[in-house]
């Protein structure tokens, strides 16, 4: 089981995207494929209920053939508080962490390691 909260979870997504595209042994692979498979769900809920506040709180900007939404700059302080409570969220994720040992050959930075802290034993 790893425990994190939203905000862990989202600036460790990057690093396990970098993870994901890897060479990496079978086993190891697997692993990461199931950590994918279980914090994609919380990613895309968090994605989600972000989307539907900037629409809450936004408005179309004008011009450009796309209408872009953005949050109005009157309701800019709600929309960060909110979206920060989100963030403070925490998640019980029902997998276990990988080995580090594990990912030996693996072309990771320091700022992986550090965003991948919660995966990690």
């Amino acid at each position: 089981m790893i425990t994190m909260t939203v905000a862990q979870l989202m600036e460790a997504e990057a690093a396990l995207k970098r993870l994901a595209v890897e060479r990496l042994p079978v086993r190891t692979a697997h692993h990461v494929a199931v950590i994918l498979r279980a914090v994609k769900p919380e990613i895309d809920q968090f994605v989600e209920v972000r989307s539907a506040l900037i629409r809450e709180l936004g408005a179309a900007r004008p011009g450009g053939d796309a209408p872009v939404i953005e949050v109005k700059p009157e309701h800019r302080e709600a929309f960060f508080a909110r979206v920060q409570e989100l963030a403070l969220v925490e998640l019980q994720l029902p997998i276990d962490p990988l080995e580090i040992a594990a990912l030996d050959g693996a072309e990771l930075t320091a700022a992986d390691l550090i965003a991948l802290d919660r995966f990690l034993v």
